[in-house]
C-alpha cells in the first residue's frame, strides 16, 4: 500500500508515549518487516488518566514504523490469545499517484443516493454575510492541515444526532489521511450547552471530558470540554457561549484543539 510521509509530530511520538503519559499504555521497541518500531499496548479504555490493563482480558498490541509513525501491524488479544491480526506490508510513503486514485464508483445499477443533513457546500465569504450566522475562522491549526471545504445549513443536528442547532457553519481541513472540523451553531434549547455534541456516551463523556479556559479569541475567558480518550468519536472540543455552541473535532491533541479554539476569529477580520 501506499502511505503519506511522515506527520509534523512523528519525531515526538516516543517522547509523548513515555514521558507525557506515562502509564497510559505500554511501550516497547520492536522490529516489523526488517525496520525499527515501536510496540504498544494497550485496552480500549487507555487514556492519560487510565493505566492500561493486564494481559488478562481483551487487549491490543499496536506497532508502529518509527520512520513515518504510519501503524503497521494490529493485534487483538483474549487473555493470550491472538483473536485478529491486520498487517500492512510493501508500504511505500510518498509514491505519487493519480489525481484519481480514490475516486468511488459505484457498480452499475447500484442505487446512489446523497445524504446532506441540510448542508451546502457554500464559499466562506458567502457563509460570513448570511445573516445570524456565528462564522469563526481559525488563525492557528496544527501543521500540515489546510481548509478545503466550507458548508453552511440552517437546521441540523450535531454528529451524535442528540443536539440540535440553527445557523450551523461547518468548517472542515484536511492533512493527507487526517481530518479536522471546525463548527458553530446557535442551540435549539439551552439545557443541550450541558451536553457533549459528538460523543455518543454521555456516562463515558463526562468521565473523560476535562475543562479548559479558552484563553484568547472570539471564545475567550470560556469553559471548553475537551475529550481525548472517546469511545465513539475522534477527540475534540466544545464549549458554549451566548447560546451558540463551538465544537472542534480531529486528529489533534488536547493543547492543539485549544490552541486552535483560542485563535478563532470571525471571518474577514
Amino acid at each position: 500500500m501506499t502511505a503519506r510521509g511522515p506527520g509534523p509530530d512523528a519525531g515526538g511520538l516516543h517522547e509523548r508515549l513515555a514521558a507525557g503519559r506515562r502509564g497510559s499504555a505500554r511501550l516497547r521497541t520492536a522490529v516489523f518487516e526488517g525496520r525499527p518500531a515501536w510496540a504498544i499496548t494497550c485496552s480500549r479504555y487507555s487514556g492519560p488518566s487510565r493505566p492500561a490493563i493486564t494481559d488478562e482480558g481483551f487487549h491490543f498490541e499496536i506497532t508502529i514504523d518509527k520512520a513515518t509513525a504510519f501503524p503497521v501491524c494490529f493485534k487483538g488479544f483474549l487473555d493470550d490469545e491472538l483473536m485478529l491480526e491486520v498487517r500492512y506490508s510493501n508500504v511505500r510513503v510518498d509514491d505519487p499517484l493519480p489525481d484519481r486514485a480514490f475516486e468511488l464508483k459505484a457498480p452499475v445499477g447500484a442505487p446512489v443516493r446523497r445524504i446532506q443533513d441540510g448542508f451546502r457546500r457554500t464559499p466562506l465569504a458567502r457563509i460570513a454575510r448570511l445573516p445570524g450566522y456565528t462564522t469563526l475562522v481559525p488563525a492557528r491549526v496544527p501543521r500540515g492541515y489546510r481548509l478545503t471545504q466550507t458548508a453552511a445549513a440552517p437546521y441540523a443536528v450535531t454528529a451524535n444526532r442528540m443536539v440540535k442547532g440553527r445557523k450551523v457553519v461547518a468548517l472542515q481541513y484536511a492533512r493527507g489521511f487526517d481530518s479536522l472540523t471546525v463548527t458553530t451553531r446557535t442551540l435549539a434549547h439551552r439545557w443541550a450547552a450541558s451536553y457533549d455534541a459528538l460523543e455518543l456516551d454521555q456516562s463515558w463523556a463526562k468521565t473523560v471530558a476535562w475543562p479548559a479556559t479558552i484563553r484568547a479569541g472570539a471564545f475567550r475567558g470560556v469553559a471548553a470540554y475537551v475529550v481525548v480518550a472517546p469511545v465513539t468519536t475522534t477527540p475534540h472540543l466544545w464549549a458554549v457561549k451566548d447560546g451558540v455552541l463551538l465544537t472542534i473535532a480531529g486528529s489533534a491533541t488536547a493543547e492543539e484543539l485549544l490552541a486552535v479554539a483560542a485563535s478563532l476569529k470571525p471571518a474577514g477580520r
